[in-house]
């Protein structure tokens, strides 16, 4: 129970039990001085009757003609004549009158009306002895009537007091529901500044000590912030040339290469600058370091039309641009332009001897079905070639690419089949604590049946669906699935789905969402945590925003994977509250002590799971472990947890 029920309550008690005791004491006094009125008037009566009969005391019929006179003329229950032997001389007894008196009230509410005497005279001798007594229906009658309006205005006053009383508490503890409001912020690790400083002592206290708890830590939030964003660039940007280094391309490369890209293939391109050490004596170092600057710039800008471009310096006169979906023809024709715009550059700074100034490109034509290193290996080679020629030295290797790929009809008809038959299946693999030996949720993953039980995986088919525009069709299918997906079929009552960027960019895609969500959302059997990639929210914060909001909306979660910490600050982690962010298992190793504390300070303060994901060798375990690193994910996950 709240203070303010708390205090309502026994203020209301105390509040009704002096109303009540007031109302008692006032209806007892009332009652006596009913009693004395009745008990007065009937001495009266008594008094002025006795010597109306003392002057006829001859004639007994004139005084019973006054005795009933006046006994019809008041409210009266008995009027007796004795003479001095106490032998009656004439009684008048009458009848008790309904005046509407509920019985209960008599019963419990008891009152006595004294007898009236009075000594009737015949001048100086007594002749008799009159009694009057009241009647007490009226009595009752009037005493009830009373406690009606006794009853009515405490009921009034009652209502007035409590209303009175509610606003003033309300009031009174208005800094406190404040306060409150603060405390369950700081419990959901939300940090609200009360800006309202209460004038009472106590709460005015605990408002500054809870105010400066919370600047604190936004102080603290806002320092990790900075120096996160400071050793990501330390790490991973080229001071010289503000492109991405080799060790950022070597982290991002396997993205695109795995079997969850939704890139089928792509172009990967090393450009060398050659005269560095000349060009140094030509123009000078400073100059040449500027040439570099717009070298970078040229490889930069002709790679940014393409999604998810990479363009890095990855010594200290080589360039890559790893263009993700990019045909070799086209990567060779963006080649091209990169290098006449750098020999245009190397005249106007006066390197026009193109046997010792120029510079070569290698160009590979990649598809994800070939791994890193060898990938590397040929554009290296592409190179190697391409610093033989003479003209336009761009050398393109085309032997990089398998020639079993699938064609785009082929692939449409097994993904339409799918849908129109309902041949996608959901997949539910475990992200587990290594602490505690238990799961923390169920990644929810989804394969294909064709109509000849061939099956296909992820990684497979989900580039073909971006390709040929099925993206949404298919997870719309996927959600529709999961909405009706029971705990016991899922194996955790917490189930996350990693939606791609392409997704939200779906047109529309929302009016096709709302109406799934609002038929089946309040009877769904887990909670659902919608992944958003990072840096789809990094770029599209407004969109995110949007989404996010639809989603808690309806009661889902929001977590973040694909963490690279590319973002300029992270107070959009303070806005959106993902549940989650998972980052590579090799990004996070890569960390040193300080980022990686500056990022624990981060989610631990806005109560964030830290998610490695990509786990594939038991010593990359150990190693998370001793950042503090415990809830894990990837190929070796299960497989580490069973042999534990």
């Amino acid at each position: 129970m709240t203070l303010f029920k708390q205090m309502a309550l026994l203020t209301s008690m105390l509040l009704l039990l002096l109303l009540g005791t007031v109302i008692v004491v006032t209806f007892s006094n009332a009652t006596g001085a009913l009693e004395k009125q009745f008990y007065e008037d009937a001495q009266n009566t008594a008094s002025s009757l006795s010597l109306s009969l003392g002057s006829v005391s001859s004639n007994e019929t004139d005084m019973s003609t006054m005795i009933n006179a006046n006994f019809d003329s008041g409210h009266y229950t008995r009027i007796a004549l004795y003479d001095m032997d106490n032998i009656l001389i004439y009684e008048r007894i009458g009848e008790h009158k309904d005046h509407h008196t509920p019985e209960w009230f008599t019963n419990i509410i008891p009152i006595t009306i004294p007898v009236a005497s009075v000594q009737v005279s015949a001048g100086w001798s007594p002749i008799g002895v009159l009694q009057v007594q009241s009647d007490s229906t009226y009595a009752y009658a009037s005493l009830y009537s009373q406690l009606i309006r006794l009853s009515i205005l405490f009921l009034i006053l009652a209502a007035i007091g409590l209303t009175l009383l509610y606003f003033v508490l309300h009031i009174v503890l208005r800094p406190l529901t404040k306060i409150q409001q603060q405390a369950e912020a700081i419990m959901q690790n939300e940090f609200i500044h009360q800006d309202e400083i209460p004038a009472t002592t106590e709460f005015k206290d605990v408002v500054k000590a809870m105010n400066s708890m919370v600047i604190k830590v936004q102080d603290i939030f806002d320092r990790s912030d900075k120096a996160m964003h400071h050793n990501h660039e330390l790490l991973y940007k080229d001071t010289l040339t503000g492109l991405h280094n080799r060790r950022y391309l070597m982290m991002r490369f396997p993205e695109y290469i795995g079997e969850e890209t939704a890139y089928e293939h792509g172009t990967l391109m090393l450009f060398a600058f050659h005269g560095a050490l000349e060009a140094n004596k030509v123009i000078g170092h400073q100059n040449v370091d500027i040439l570099f600057g717009k070298i970078g710039k040229t490889v930069k800008d002709k790679g940014r039309h393409i999604d998810d471009s990479i363009a890095a310096r990855v010594n200290g006169t080589e360039f890559m641009l790893l263009l993700p979906g990019c045909l070799g023809s086209e990567g060779l024709r963006i080649a091209l332009r990169i290098i006449r715009t750098v020999q245009n550059v190397l005249k106007e700074q006066g390197l026009d001897d193109k046997e010792i100034f120029n510079i070569t490109a290698g160009v590979i034509d990649y598809d994800r079905e070939k791994d890193m290193a060898t990938i590397l290996s040929g554009v290296d080679y592409a190179l190697s070639k391409a610093n033989h020629l003479t003209d336009e030295q761009i050398y393109l290797d085309k032997n990089h690419k398998s020639s079993t790929v699938m064609g785009k009809e082929a692939w449409r008809n097994i993904i339409t089949d799918a849908l129109e038959e309902d041949r996608f299946r959901l997949d539910f693999w475990p992200v587990f604590d290594a602490r505690s030996k238990k799961v923390h949720h169920k990644e929810i993953s989804f394969t294909l049946l064709d109509d000849e039980q061939n099956l296909y995986t992820y990684g497979k088919f989900i580039a073909p669906v971006i390709t040929l525009g099925l993206l949404a069709e298919v997870y719309m299918n996927i959600i529709r699935q999961i909405l009706h997906t029971s705990a016991s079929d899922a194996g955790s009552p917490v189930c996350s789905l990693r939606l791609p960027a392409d997704f939200f960019y779906t047109p529309n895609i929302t009016l096709a969402i709302e109406p799934l969500f609002e038929a089946h959302a309040d009877t769904l059997a887990i909670d659902l945590i919608f992944g958003i990639p990072e840096r789809f929210i990094a770029t599209n914060m407004e969109l995110s925003n949007s989404f996010i909001t639809l989603f808690k909306r309806f009661g889902f979660g929001v977590g973040i994977y694909q963490f690279t910490g590319e973002s300029e600050e992270y107070a959009y982690l303070k806005e959106l509250r993902p549940a989650y962010l998972k980052a590579d298992a090799s990004f996070l190793l890569d960390q040193d002590q300080q980022s990686m504390s500056s990022l624990q300070i981060i989610t631990d303060s806005l109560g964030i799971d830290l998610i490695a994901t990509g786990i594939t060798e038991r010593k990359e375990v150990d190693g998370l472990g001793k950042s503090h690193i415990h809830t894990i994910q990837g190929p070796l996950a299960e497989n580490y947890m069973d042999s534990e």
